[in-house]
């Protein structure tokens, strides 16, 4: 069986669509106070976007991406990039450690 470039994006973009809306009632029972007001929309757009900054960090797999995503929650809108942040995006732009270190 051979699997074209296009059936393969497509699987990718269902396995990540999929991820994100598993995650999705999880960040709503975790963060109840943040997400009480959002929308089903709004809330998986947010996802969707920390999602693709936690893969512009080399985070491609569902533990260490859900972390980042928890971690985006937790400290707001200033992680990773605010001046306070600058050694967590230091690590974050690592190349020598794994996404699990």
């Amino acid at each position: 069986m051979i699997i074209r470039k296009k059936q393969l994006d497509k699987m990718t973009e269902n396995s990540l669509n999929r991820f994100i809306e598993d995650l999705e009632p999880k960040i709503r029972e975790e963060y109840p106070e943040k997400s009480f007001e959002m929308t089903s929309r709004k809330l998986l757009d947010m996802l969707r976007k920390f999602t693709s900054e936690a893969a512009h960090y080399n985070l491609d797999t569902s533990q260490p991406v859900t972390r980042y995503i928890a971690y985006r929650f937790d400290y707001g809108s200033e992680f990773p990039t605010g001046q306070n942040w600058q050694w967590a995006l230091q690590i974050l732009k690592r190349k020598d450690l794994s996404e699990y270190e």
